[in-house]
Formats: C-alpha cells, structure tokens, sequence
C-alpha cells in the first residue's frame, strides 16, 4: 500500500510540472496595447477623421462689447470641443495701447498678421466685435457678428472633412526654439490652390479690458484667451498643392520660431489651417500645444 501511495504520488508531481511548463513556455510578455485579433472576424483598420472648424474673433481691449464675442467663442469650445479652434486677433482702433496715467490698456497684442487680415477683409471698419467662421460667405459676406457664429459651426462640423493635418512639436526650453512639423493628406480629391498656414497662440493672458456689463467696466484681471501672438508662417502661408489633387496627397511642411521671452510658453499652442487660395475658405485646422 506504501509502495502504491508513492506511485500515485509521483504521477500527480509530474503532471504538475508537465502542466506548470507549458503555462511558462504559453505564457510570452506581450506589450501593450493588449489587443487580441480573431483572423476569423477580419480586422478594421477604418481610422475616423473629423472636420474642424476655425473661429477668428477679432477684438480690442477697449472695445467694450467684445467680452460676449469672448463668451460666444468659449461656448462654442464647450459645445463642441475639439472640433473648433478658436483664435483672438486684436486689431485696429480698439487694439491700440493707450497712454493712461494709471497705467491702464498700455498694452499691445497686435500682430503684422492681424493687420493684414483686417486690411484684406475690411474688418475693423465693421465695428467690433466680429468674427470669420472659416472664412466662409455668409450671406454675401464672412465678416459675422457673435451671434451668428453657432449656426455657421453647425453647418460645417457636420461635413466629412476633405484634409487630414497631423502636428509635431519640438520645443527647447532653454533657447525658446519651437520647430513645428504639419503633415497633410488630402482625404478627398479636390481643385484649386491650397496654402497652409502656421500661427503661434497664447492663452489665459492677464490684463486690462473694457467691458460694459461690469462695474467697474475697466477690469484689471482680465483673463484674455487664445491671443494671436505672431504669425510663425506668412499671414498668407504656404502653397501646398495646385490644380486637381488626389486623394491621399500628402506635403509635409516645417516650420521655426523662437518664442518671446515674456510669454508664458506653457500657455502658448501652434494653430495650422488649410485654406483654398481662391475663395479664402478654411478646408481643416488642428491645434497642438507647445508644451
């Protein structure tokens, strides 16, 4: 009976260790992602890309009516997110520094670029606030007041888009050099002269604004969003495609900057769109932080 308990025994041990083996020969170290394909359900390797929406908000800091523009602008952001990429352009009479004695509206957030846009589309003799939703015609015009900007989004972020732009940033903290790379790929084929272009933003400036729904309406803390600080391209861009393009052209374009020393690169972001040179018409923008 010994004799047969042991057996038993050494039989139950080695197939313990047959079974602990193959689970250490089984078991390889796989590196996430942890993804499992069934070469019976096929694979999809569909990638989704959405249209995004430029919104140009063109403001002053004694332009006391442009803070709403500002909330229309943040609204739009909470709505839709990353499908709008908002920029502040601060232009004309509005944006120009003044020579108070208290210090106040001393500032200067214009840009050569802003000043071209406004000289093209003839903004600032408008009135401010007014903004350009991809620089689409609307009714015979882009240049939009606030209130009408939702509906204009509406309309086009429900379109599939036609480009693809990737960002890469490069960023060296100790000589301020941002270089920035912007791939584009055509999804659909389209006609006509496209250019791109690179801006370099700031956020969650603190500064002087005139706004007539305060009291006082001359705020010191004034949390100025998305400035437009330069141009990193020209105000005009880049041509990167002409005539009839295919789907699935692809340009790469590089681009440098070194970022001024007084602002907050934490805060700053590069904004790229695509525009059709003929009708000035925005086709996609992305936005990607710096750091």
């Amino acid at each position: 009976m010994i004799k047969n308990h042991k057996s038993l025994f050494g039989t139950k041990y080695f197939m313990l260790a047959s079974l602990l083996a193959l689970i250490v020969v089984g078991c390889d170290k796989v590196d996430p992602p942890y993804i499992e394909n069934n070469p019976g359900s096929g694979t999809d390797t569909s990638t989704t890309y959405t249209r995004k929406v430029l919104v140009e908000d063109f403001t002053g800091h004694t332009c006391g009516n442009c803070p709403r523009a500002a909330e229309a602008a943040h609204t739009l952001l909470q709505l839709y997110g990353e499908q709008v990429v908002v920029v502040a352009v601060h232009m004309g009479f509005f944006a120009e520094p003044k020579s108070n004695p208290d210090g106040s509206f001393a500032y200067d957030f214009r840009t050569t670029a802003g000043s071209e846009i406004d000289v093209q589309f003839g903004i600032d003799p408008t009135g401010l606030p007014r903004g350009m939703i991809n620089r689409k015609d609307v009714g015979g015009s882009p240049i939009l007041a606030y209130a009408a900007w939702e509906s204009v989004v509406v309309g086009i972020i429900s379109e599939a888009p036609d480009i693809k732009i990737e960002l890469s940033n490069s960023y060296n903290e100790s000589s301020r050099l941002l270089d920035v790379t912007a791939d584009v790929t055509f999804l659909n084929g389209l006609n006509g002269t496209f250019k791109i272009v690179t801006l370099l933003l700031e956020d969650s400036i603190v500064n002087w604004q005139l706004d007539y729904l305060a009291t006082p309406n001359s705020i010191e803390t004034y949390m100025h969003r998305h400035v437009l600080r330069n141009s990193i391209s020209s105000t005009w861009g880049d041509q990167i495609a002409q005539g009839s393009i295919s789907s699935g052209t692809t340009t790469s374009n590089s681009y440098s900057i070194t970022i001024d020393n007084s602002w907050l690169d934490s805060k700053c972001s590069v904004v790229v769109y695509v525009y059709d040179a003929g009708s000035y018409e925005v086709i996609q923008a992305e936005t990607l932080k710096v750091k």
